[in-house]
């Protein structure tokens, strides 16, 4: 079976149009550093196919030379570069244009689009926060509540919360939560702040962190910490939908740069509705007849604004791609490229076109060989495209579920095999099998 499905494959590959490579790195269950790479190839027809191409097994210390050999290593039986559009990176080299495998790739001549994984670059961007001694905070309280060495005190807490009617059972346990994953995690704690008060003051066992749960300082950073990573949580799991072109992840960030824009206004008038913890802390004090300032988190989301615009800066530079791509009819064709100008005319002349309801790789299969070749060929390039390393991660998720503790010494050879298996969007043809 894994010889039909590398057969399908290379003549997937063999017959593409264009196509565009995602490689990530990972270390498995023995500490092996494994490199995956994932190929998404379109053909003429737009069938686009999503499929692991190549696993090597890296030993040693990991250098931008070795990932950049193994890529060429997987391409050399389907021609090399020259249909790759693109190349997509999970690693934090590819974000620098002149180092890392995409300086490698410039320094041999080779012109294909690379850039960082979106999903990754916008998981770097939540850690510029710096407000890790709030989450420190956070943490140590969860860690006292939540003691496995001490049931009683989590039996106490659960036992005061159901007394006081609190609006949750119990305080959601810390598992080294990721930046990106911690919105829930830390919105639960500020419902319960009140109730974790009363229990620390029970308790009597760390007076500095019952100090910080009423400093007012404190409980504002906290309620911006949790409003700030619910709203970056919310479009990282946007980023993460399944089968999503690099078009609609481009326009989840776009939108998302225009969101961080108009939440800085908000903070600059203190106008917090947008942010739903700041709102609720800021009434509540205000009964006491003190008005809180949340201008001072202005910075914090400066910040992000600016390092949105630098990380996302080279898909901008495909900014007009993807609009051309995504609504070619209403595009304006005076600042369209001179290459697609002719064409779009026609096409925005065209009633049976201008009629349809279908947008991106619908639309563009519709358009005529001969009528609309450079728009055609735009279509391909970008529907060959990764917008994410989905396909990575899942294998990499595959890979840990196969090479675990209990199965550790599988080879490589066989290791690949069955991802091939577990990973592909291929349909087994039990006769053609059969006959083989």
């Amino acid at each position: 079976m894994d010889q039909y499905v590398s057969q399908k494959v290379h003549e997937a590959v063999k017959n593409c149009s264009y196509f565009s490579i995602a490689v990530d790195e990972k270390t498995d269950i023995t500490g092996t550093n494994q490199l995956i790479v994932c190929i998404r190839a379109v053909d003429e027809d737009f069938n686009i196919s999503e499929e692991l191409l190549h696993l090597r097994p890296l030993q040693g210390a990991v250098k931008d030379q070795d990932v950049y050999e193994e890529v060429k290593i997987a391409l050399a039986e389907h021609g090399g570069f020259e249909r790759c559009v693109s190349i997509i990176d999970g690693a934090k080299s590819t974000i620098m244009k002149n180092s890392g495998p995409a300086g490698l790739l410039k320094q041999d001549g080779i012109g294909c689009f690379t850039f960082h994984c979106i999903v990754h670059e916008e998981e770097m961007v939540g850690t510029l926060l710096k407000m890790s001694d709030i989450m420190e905070v956070v943490i140590k309280i969860t860690t006292m509540v939540r003691d496995k060495k001490c049931g009683a005190t989590r039996r106490r807490f659960k036992a005061l919360l159901e007394e006081l009617e609190a609006a949750s059972c119990d305080l959601t346990q810390n598992r080294h939560v990721r930046w990106l994953n911690e919105g829930y995690y830390l919105c639960k704690f500020f419902r319960l702040r009140k109730e974790i008060y009363l229990f620390l003051t029970e308790l009597k066992s760390d007076p500095f962190l019952e100090e910080r749960l009423c400093d007012v300082d404190f409980l504002c950073s906290l309620a911006f910490l949790t409003d700030i990573t619910l709203t970056l949580n919310s479009l990282n799991q946007s980023l993460k939908e399944k089968d999503q072109s690099v078009c609609q992840l481009y326009k989840h960030i776009s939108a998302f740069r225009t969101k961080l824009m108009l939440l800085k206004l908000n903070l600059l008038q203190n106008e917090l509705t947008s942010f739903e913890c700041c709102n609720e802390l800021f009434h509540e004090v205000k009964e006491s007849g003190t008005i809180l300032d949340f201008n001072r988190f202005i910075p914090k989301i400066e910040t992000l604004i600016e390092n949105f615009n630098r990380r996302y800066h080279e898909l901008s530079e495909l900014n007009s791609s993807f609009r051309l791509f995504s609504d070619p009819l209403s595009v304006d064709i005076s600042n369209a490229d001179v290459h697609y100008k002719l064409e779009l005319s026609e096409l925005q002349a065209d009633l049976y076109l201008a009629s349809r309801a279908e947008v991106g790789v619908p639309f563009f299969k519709l358009l005529d060989k001969e009528r609309f070749p450079n728009l055609r060929d735009l279509g391909l390039k970008l529907a060959s495209m990764f917008g994410s390393t989905y396909i990575c991660e899942k294998s990499f998720s595959d890979l840990n579920h196969i090479k675990s503790k209990y199965r550790n010494n599988i080879s490589s050879r066989m290791l690949l095999q069955a991802l091939h298996l577990s990973t592909t969007n291929l349909r087994m043809d039990i006769d053609e099998l059969l006959s083989q």
